[in-house]
């Protein structure tokens, strides 16, 4: 038998932030800071884990999400946020995002309370409460009702209406017993929930009105009600008691951004040039200024959540930065984006730790910018652009143990350069061009153990002229040595190219018209070409997928006769022989899919199919068995093409790539399931 040590998983990676905002809903988990959903200009389902610790932002799930909304509400249960109502059409649907396994599950319908939004939720340590706000189709269109829901059982219960008013904009608190709710139109009272009794209790007068402006935290024994410097109280609910807030130099203006740091009410100015934190002890009881040195210009779309030493600032229309600010020591800092851009047909080298991504097409040109993405760490790290090559797409690129060489492409015109890139140093260094082959794209490439061979590609796109020449780079002398033509396959583009450990082997593509059956492996040493025998070999075919499984070549997919094809076949060096890959649960068919080496298996994803739309597919291929299994949809990566995939020796690593409508800079890993096989000793 066998047993199962890891499952099957997509997981998102490091990418974007969001797509800005205003004032989404926001929680803090303890590490991350999540948004999810909120409006600009149309609804959102998307959201956002920040981790200040790492400077690192993943997107939420898609799966299962709940639909678009904005006035929802969510609330932390410790290891679920719980999402619940808003626009549009006063929804009474929800759902509880896993931020560990990044999945969504459901809120029931069965007995939740009538659809709504700008109500109140909060998290009394086993259940979530919702009360109050807004919908059509009772007087006012404000509510009084709500329920309690526990995600351990999925079942809502009723919250009494008794004693209790209507209020289209409440904002409540959890004590520990009671949940205090402020909000109240034209009141001086705010009103207790305590869900053991299922009852409400009015509080005495307060001193001023609780309006819909006014928020409320707790502050360990008191409730602060606070609206800026106007109307603001703290309101004691175990005496029934207001006692005022020094309001002395205290902020004004809307759209504030405020915490509690736990000694502390930090208060930034949202739509106003001003801030303060404020000490509510009974002998300080004052308000001091805050350092504005570092800080990002004034947002009222804002939100603002507390991690236990900062204040982390995110939202608005303006600026994607998050902006924290550390009240020991009255300091801002802004933390970049260190995501690359948004990009395809860039070149892509794993160096045993971490993954180099460099050049490719982005939203409007060529890039000459890169990264390094490190999956121990889940972050990137910017390469410096000194020295780097020009931007370009369709270049080649190998990793030589210390460095990644690029070189070649297509920027503009037909390229015949490169560069190394330490990335120990983070430093570029040219590539000779005395004795470099003659430019070109959409070339091959592999690494020696020495030196960078190149060979074929295209040169000039009007005349389709291809090429049957290379060149072998030895980077520690900085000199290229050409590659004979003796016996060299055809010149094509489209071709497969693995490295054996002795020789390169090129196969298929195609020349200036048709597709090609033919390739060849290349001896380095000798400096020799041995064609390939094509008894038994597949279709011609170019855009296809090969890899190298330490013994065999596998070549899969790509356009054959004019459209995709989901067959292959495997290349045995040693006897110069080709069998076939099973058709039986092969994927769809497809092109410009990548394919990587995973132990045992290869692993095909993405690509076009055969009327050119993008794939958000792939399946795993055991030539041991000669068997297809498909990976899991759960949680992949949206459909794309000229993305890149990398294999780690844990998982396979995903970046960018095109919908055919645009470019995309996300990352996302795939790790197929792992088995231990249990034997008995006889």
């Amino acid at each position: 038998g066998t047993v199962e040590l890891a499952p099957e998983a997509w997981s998102a990676r490091a990418a974007n932030p969001p797509a800005l905002r205003n004032s989404p809903p926001v929680v803090w988990t303890g590490s991350e800071m999540i948004i999810w959903g909120g409006t600009s200009g149309g609804y959102f389902n998307t959201g956002g884990r920040y981790n200040p610790t790492v400077n690192r932002w993943v997107p939420t799930s898609l799966v299962n999400c709940p639909a678009a909304r904005n006035g929802h509400s969510v609330v932390w249960t410790g290891k679920e946020m719980i999402v619940w109502g808003g626009d549009p059409s006063y929804r009474n649907d929800g759902g509880r995002y896993n931020p560990v396994t990044d999945s969504w599950i459901p809120t029931t319908l069965n007995g939740a309370p009538q659809g709504r939004n700008s109500h109140s939720a909060i998290w009394t340590g086993t259940e979530m409460i919702v009360f109050g706000g807004y919908t059509v189709g009772v007087p006012g269109n404000s509510l009084n009702d709500g329920g309690r829901y526990n995600p351990q059982t999925d079942t809502w219960i009723a919250t009494s209406t008794s004693g209790v008013p209507t209020t289209q904009t409440p904002h409540a608190v959890w004590t520990g017993t009671e949940m205090v709710v402020g909000g109240f139109t034209s009141s001086f009272q705010v009103y207790r929930y305590n869900p053991v009794a299922n009852g409400w209790t009015a509080s005495s007068s307060g001193p001023y009105v609780i309006g819909s402006n006014h928020r409320p935290y707790w502050m360990g024994t008191a409730v602060l009600f606070w609206a800026a410097a106007t109307s603001s109280a703290l309101y004691n609910p175990g005496v029934d008691s207001w006692n005022a807030v020094n309001l002395s130099s205290a902020p004004t203006g809307g759209g504030q951004q405020t915490v509690w740091s736990g000694t502390e009410f930090i208060v930034w100015g949202g739509t106003s040039a001003n801030s303060g934190r404020y000490d509510p002890n009974a002998f300080t009881n004052q308000w001091k200024p805050m350092s504005t040195n570092g800080a990002l210009p004034y947002d009222g779309g804002r939100v603002a959540v507390w991690t236990g030493s900062e204040m982390l600032l995110w939202g608005g229309l303006a600026t994607n930065l998050v902006s924290r600010y550390k009240p020991a020591t009255d300091s801002w800092i802004q933390s970049p984006i260190l995501v690359p851009s948004a990009r395809s047909s860039h070149a892509a080298v794993w160096t045993g730790s971490e993954m180099l991504i460099w050049g490719g097409v982005g939203a409007v040109t060529y890039t000459a910018t890169g990264a390094r993405y490190n999956p121990a760490l889940d972050a990137w790290f910017a390469m410096t652009t000194n020295n780097a090559p020009t931007g370009r797409s369709a270049m080649s690129a190998v990793w030589s143990g210390t460095e990644m060489i690029v070189w070649g492409g297509y920027g503009g015109t037909w390229l015949a350069t490169g560069g190394r890139y330490n990335p120990a140093l983070d430093s570029w260094t040219a590539t000779t061009t005395n004795g470099a082959p003659f430019r070109r794209s959409a070339h091959s490439a592999v690494w020696t153990g020495t030196a960078m061979i190149i060979w074929g590609g295209q040169t000039n796109s009007s005349s389709g002229q291809k090429v049957n020449t290379g060149g072998r780079y030895d980077p520690v002398n900085d000199l290229w040595t050409p590659t004979t033509t003796v016996n060299a396959p055809v010149a094509r583009t489209g071709h497969s190219t693995v490295w054996t450990g002795t020789e390169m082997i090129i196969w298929g593509g195609t020349p200036v018209i048709g597709y090609l059956n033919t390739g060849g492996r290349y001896d380095p040493v000798n400096d020799l070409w041995t064609a390939t025998t094509t008894n038994g070999a597949p279709a011609g075919r170019n855009s296809h997928s090969g890899v190298w499984t330490g013994n065999e070549m596998i070549i899969w997919g790509g356009v054959a006769s004019g459209s995709a094809a989901n067959n292959g076949g495997r290349y045995d060096p040693v006897n110069d022989s080709w069998s076939g890959t099973s058709l039986v649960n092969a994927p769809a068919p497809r092109q410009l899919q990548t394919a990587v080496w995973a132990r045992q298996e290869m692993i095909v994803w993405g690509g076009l199919d055969a009327n050119n739309g993008a794939l958000g597919s792939g399946s795993r291929y055991r030539p041991a068995t000669d068997t297809w299994t498909t990976t899991t949809d759960d949680r992949a990566p949206s459909p794309r093409y000229y993305h890149t995939a990398l294999w780690s020796g844990e998982a396979m690593l995903i970046f960018g790539g095109s919908t055919g409508s645009s470019v995309l800079g996300d990352t996302f890993s795939y790790t197929p399931p792992r088995t231990m096989s249990l034997y008995l000793k006889p």
